[in-house]
């Protein structure tokens, strides 16, 4: 089962049924989400209210994601070429990646 705020994104995810514990329900949701005022995932809670992970996006670029984050991990960033495709994946930890189009076909390095 899911709460919705205004009727358009997910806000939480609770645990409603379970038959092994049907006792044991917790009372707070397994996850919780947070949105941007442009509706776009902002971060992620856990069952406890800790943060787990968090998204940032292109000002100018309505929901395209330039960065996430694992809470405790580096922050994962984007570059887009005109046509709005990734074209690198960069994490300051050393493993980055390049996205090449071709017609039929992704090469990823």
């Amino acid at each position: 089962e899911y709460g919705r705020d205004n009727g358009i994104r997910l806000s939480a995810v609770w645990l409603t049924h379970d038959p092994e514990y049907p006792e044991n329900l917790p009372a707070a949701p397994l996850v919780r989400y947070g949105w941007t005022p442009r509706g776009e995932l902002a971060v992620v809670y856990d069952r406890s209210g800790k943060q787990v992970r968090s998204f940032t996006y292109d000002d100018k670029y309505r929901g395209r994601m330039v960065a996430h984050r694992h809470t405790g991990r580096p922050e994962i960033r984007y570059r887009y070429d005109s046509d709005g495709r990734v074209t690198e994946q960069l994490n300051p930890a050393g493993l980055s990646y390049t996205y090449q189009y071709e017609k039929d076909r992704i090469t990823i390095t």
